[in-house]
């Protein structure tokens, strides 16, 4: 069996000691712990230029980076629904929120702003004649998304709007020469967008405008071929996204409910699984065995070992 649990392990910010709440309120969960072999450590976020949850999708998508792409590249297509037989690089333009405190600029998280189908196609409207000044074409894929077609010739590292939201915008920001000449399409485009009515119209309703577009993605699609999980868990992520620490406790302590459904009577799974646990940094993929026995061949075993995997 296949399972995937995104911000199983909890942001920092939440203070959650991961491991006593384990030991003391998820006896299911702990016991697979025990039991698990570790497979597979990945704490590269970062270098891949997204989440470690959008890093799985992508991996599990089948994509193989090329010509020194970050794996994030990959997060056009897979965001805009390309086929196979598109082979032009799929870029996306996310419209989103930024605002200014006293770090810089900050992101609002891209997961939880919202925009309505005819607020996006009425700004996409009026900045048609911007793009098509600098002889590019532009598509609607979805409300908060756009597809930009942009020359062949131009590459350039591209990062998902999540992990920019995560490790702060100006760490992302780009003023060299090869950029320069997106930067000024987006300076005027975003002229168009913060005096635009949808936006006098949010503000008035106490929404946050549409004053930012990120643009990531990079890569041609692919022949997509997905593993589908038999449980994809998203209620942690969720919590996640609402920043709200009360409701990642409580998802946590129903996950435990349903480690007991899959369990026998000796606590352990009623079957082989194979586990993907995913925080803000890392990625770790779990082997447990239904035969307790299995774990004699594997002399690195140690049932407290868990834990360290977990910080």
């Amino acid at each position: 069996m296949f399972i995937v649990i995104p911000n199983f392990i909890p942001p920092k910010e939440f203070k959650i000691n991961i491991h006593e709440l384990i030991i003391k309120q998820t006896s299911y969960i702990h016991k697979w712990l025990q039991m698990a072999h570790v497979n597979f450590i990945d704490k590269k976020s970062l270098e891949y230029g997204c989440t470690p949850f959008e890093a799985w999708q992508i991996r599990n998508s089948g994509f193989l980076p090329q010509n020194n792409q970050l794996l994030s590249a990959a997060l056009g297509p897979l965001c805009s629904n390309s086929k196979n037989k598109d082979s032009e690089p799929v870029w996306i333009l996310e419209l989103l929120n930024v605002e200014v405190n006293s770090t810089g600029l900050q992101l609002t998280n891209p997961e939880n702003f919202y925009i309505e189908k005819e607020e996006s196609l009425l700004l996409l409207n009026s900045i048609k004649p911007t793009i098509n000044n600098y002889n590019l074409n532009i598509d609607f894929i979805s409300p908060k998304k756009w597809r930009l077609f942009l020359p062949r010739n131009i590459s350039f590292e591209s990062y998902s709007p999540s992990i920019v939201f995560e490790k702060g915008l100006n760490n992302f920001l780009k003023y060299d020469l090869e950029t320069r000449k997106i930067r000024n399409l987006f300076n005027e485009i975003g002229i168009t967008l913060n005096n635009h009515n949808i936006n006098t119209d949010r503000i008035t309703k106490g929404l946050p405008p549409i004053n930012f577009l990120w643009l990531y993605g990079g890569a041609k699609p692919w022949n997509i071929n997905k593993i589908k999980p038999d449980i994809l868990f998203m209620n942690l992520h969720e919590s996640y996204n609402k920043n709200n620490y009360n409701m990642w406790i409580d998802n946590f302590k129903s996950l435990d409910n349903i480690f007991k459904e899959l369990s026998n009577s000796d606590n352990l799974p009623k079957f082989n699984i194979n586990l993907i646990l995913l925080g803000n940094d890392c990625c770790l993929e779990l082997v447990i065995k239904k035969n307790k026995n299995w774990l004699k061949y594997f002399n690195i075993f140690n049932k407290n070992k868990w834990t360290a995997y977990l910080n």
